[in-house]
């Protein structure tokens, strides 16, 4: 009794919950099953949509369970344009507004050298039937237009870009605040202060000769035992080091027998092994254990 009132039970449930759906959501959907992807997908994919407000299409493409690559080519396909799996960023020209496909590629023009340029659109499943009418009265259109994904789209503007970025970036800071940037080392007020400054202390020094004598003499002193201070301080760190007992401690030598590795060289034209002379195996091998712990034999 209980399990045939399960299954009614669960059909009315998804019943209601399609009614949950938009219309653009279904229609998706529909889409998405005629191009052979599974219905649990498509139906876990829809519900993901309608909660995050997305569509079915990104929210597929996020779970990861398609490959991006198979599935605009299958879109490709449906509007019978080229695939272009790979975009070489050298024919890309870096216009203004090129950083926009970064954030959501869309459309980006590839230059060739010996043809008219193509634009590579990244198509959507909401607006695939529009576009397919559009080729449909505009045929010629298809030989300028090609379908790629939006990770080759993506990484197409970056690398046409890299080089204004770097720059925008490296030159940013000097041109809004130049007075902070590594470029200037000495700026007009610190040099008309160091002016005075120097004025100052020559003539000082002429018209107070023994005086400026004695403050020189008093700077250089400070800082010789500003130097010496820096010495004590470091002696005195060592010497409560060394009464505290904290000592740096090496590393224990492992106690034990030492391990023995056994290495055969193999000599062109012998059969048998035959001992050789311990040192005269090549370095690396001779390096591995002093002479008296080596045993290496050739065969």
């Amino acid at each position: 009794m209980a399990t045939a009132n399960e299954a009614p039970a669960r059909r009315t449930a998804s019943a209601a919950t399609a009614q949950l759906f938009s219309l653009a959501l279904k229609r998706e959907g529909r889409l998405l099953l005629q191009m052979g992807i599974g219905k649990p997908l498509i139906a876990q994919s829809m519900l993901l949509a309608e909660e995050h407000g997305t569509t079915v299409e990104e929210e597929l493409l996020a779970s990861g369970e398609i490959n991006e690559a198979i599935y605009f080519e299958a879109l490709a396909e449906r509007l019978g344009l080229d695939f272009m799996p790979d975009i070489d960023p050298n024919r890309v020209q870096d216009i203004a507004g090129l950083d926009t496909q970064i954030i959501r590629p869309e459309m980006l023009r590839v230059h060739h050298a010996s043809r008219p340029p193509i634009t590579v659109i990244v198509p959507s499943l909401s607006r695939l039937d529009e576009m397919a009418a559009r080729l449909e009265r505009t045929p010629p259109l298809r030989q300028s237009l090609a379908v790629s994904t939006p990770s080759a789209v993506r990484n197409a503007a970056w690398q046409a870009g890299r080089l204004r970025r770097v720059t925008a970036t490296t030159q940013a800071l000097f041109e809004t605040t130049p007075l902070h940037s590594a470029r200037i080392t000495f700026w007009g007020k610190q040099g008309f202060y160091a002016g005075i400054l120097l004025g100052a202390l020559v003539a000082a020094a002429i018209t107070l000769p023994i005086i400026s004598l004695l403050m020189l003499h008093i700077v250089l002193t400070l800082f010789y035992l500003a130097n010496f201070l820096v010495r004590f301080y470091a002696l005195g760190c060592a010497f409560l080091q060394q009464r505290s007992g904290r000592r740096t401690q090496t590393e224990a030598v492992p106690a034990g027998p030492l391990p023995v590795y056994s290495v055969l060289c193999p000599l062109q034209g012998k059969e048998r092994c035959r001992p050789v002379d311990r040192g005269a195996g090549p370095p690396r091998l001779a390096a591995l254990a002093p002479r008296y712990q080596a045993d290496l034999r050739g065969g």
